[in-house]
C-alpha cells in the first residue's frame, strides 16, 4: 500500500485501516508482546507490581460474586495463579509459540518420532478466535470488556 492510498483511506475516515497495516506484521506483534510479558509482566503485573493482577481478579470476584462468575466475566489463565514465576511462564510460552509461527514450524520431533503440529493453514479454533476479535475491532460485536480506547 502506497503512502497516498494510506492518507486517501485516512481522509474517508475508513475505521479498517489500522487493522489492514498491521495484520502483515500481526505475528512479530504477539512475539514483542509475549517478551514483554516476559521483561516486565512481573514488575506491573505480579504481585509487588505497580497494578497486581491478583488484586484485580480479588475485585472482580467480589463483584461477580464468585469465582467462576468472575472467570465468565474476564476469562483468563491468571485466575489460576498470578505470581511472578506464572507471569514470565505465560510469557515464554507465548514467546516460544510466537516464534514457532513466525518460523513456520510444521513438525516436531519428538521420542525419534515427527509430530505434525501444524500444516501452514490456520486451524478452525484459531479462525473464530481471530474473526471475534475482528468482529469488535470493527465495530461489529460490541465491546463486552471495555478493550477499545478511541484515539
Amino acid at each position: 500500500m502506497t503512502e497516498a492510498e494510506i492518507i486517501a483511506r485516512v481522509l474517508a475516515g475508513e475505521r479498517n485501516l489500522f487493522h489492514d497495516l498491521i495484520r502483515p506484521h500481526e505475528r512479530m506483534v504477539y512475539l514483542m508482546a509475549f517478551l514483554t510479558l516476559v521483561w516486565q509482566g512481573p514488575a506491573l503485573l505480579g504481585p509487588r507490581g505497580l497494578l497486581p493482577i491478583d488484586s484485580y481478579l480479588a475485585e472482580a470476584m467480589a463483584e461477580a460474586g464468585s469465582r467462576a462468575a468472575g472467570f465468565w466475566q474476564l476469562p483468563s489463565l491468571f485466575w489460576l495463579g498470578a505470581s511472578d514465576g506464572a507471569l514470565r511462564a505465560a510469557g515464554i510460552v507465548g514467546v516460544v509459540l510466537s516464534a514457532a509461527v513466525l518460523a513456520g514450524v510444521g513438525t516436531l520431533i519428538w521420542q525419534d518420532r515427527d509430530v505434525r503440529v501444524a500444516d501452514g493453514a490456520v486451524g478452525p479454533v484459531t479462525q473464530a478466535l481471530r474473526a471475534a476479535l475482528v468482529d469488535v475491532q470493527r465495530g461489529v460485536t460490541p465491546d463486552r470488556f471495555g478493550w477499545l480506547t478511541a484515539v
